[in-house]
């Protein structure tokens, strides 16, 4: 019974895994630097170590560090940390990141806040109880730099829209958010500048 059970998870994490691939294939490219905050299983990071990402998993204690070094063991381009530094000291270790991701058990906002110049892209997760809160990460990202947004629901695959938005649509967009759209993530990325000769 043990053995099923112990099946049965190892398949479900192997499907989210595969899910949390295809959201970020178009976000994360092989040798980005990706930064994983607060995380405790993973799921993040082993989808960007499958693109081919170089991955720091920042866990807030002993028993989620293990856990993940044991995951990641055979993986040499994850490094799994026992604390989450502040970023500045995360920065000055690693580099600039090219993706972030911030846990729901972290405080997003102070998180935010300890930016102290604009990351390329990054996410952070958002819940319909407390979308004041939400509102107000990305009220900080807008005054951090040009980002545009958007979203993807706890469960679905993918981005839930085509096109990414301003930070004045992506509040209307979490306003507009009923009941049953009441978690997921939000993902914001530095617009991309076209020159024109």
């Amino acid at each position: 019974m043990a053995n099923r059970q112990q099946n049965k998870l190892r398949g479900f994490n192997l499907f989210r895994g595969r899910r949390m691939k295809h959201l970020y294939k178009d976000l994360i490219k092989p040798e980005s630097l990706c930064f994983d905050l607060g995380t405790s299983q993973g799921i993040h990071a082993q989808a960007w170590a499958a693109i081919g990402a170089n991955v720091i998993c920042a866990t807030q204690d002993g028993v989620s560090r293990d856990k993940l070094e044991k995951r990641f063991a055979k993986q040499n381009n994850v490094t799994v940390l026992d604390h989450v530094p502040a970023l500045s000291q995360l920065v000055a270790r690693y580099g600039k990141p090219d993706f972030c991701h911030i846990s729901e058990d972290l405080n997003t906002l102070d998180t935010l806040y300890e930016m102290s110049f604009p990351f390329k892209a990054l996410s952070f997760p958002y819940a319909t109880e407390d979308l004041k809160t939400t509102i107000d990460c990305v009220n900080v990202l807008e005054r951090r730099g040009d980002y545009e947004f958007n979203w993807a629901y706890r469960g679905i695959d993918g981005l839930a829209s085509l096109k990414w938005t301003s930070s004045a649509g992506m509040r209307t967009i979490l306003h507009g958010f009923s009941a049953d759209q009441r978690s997921g993530f939000i993902f914001a990325q530095l617009r991309k500048i076209e020159f024109s000769i």
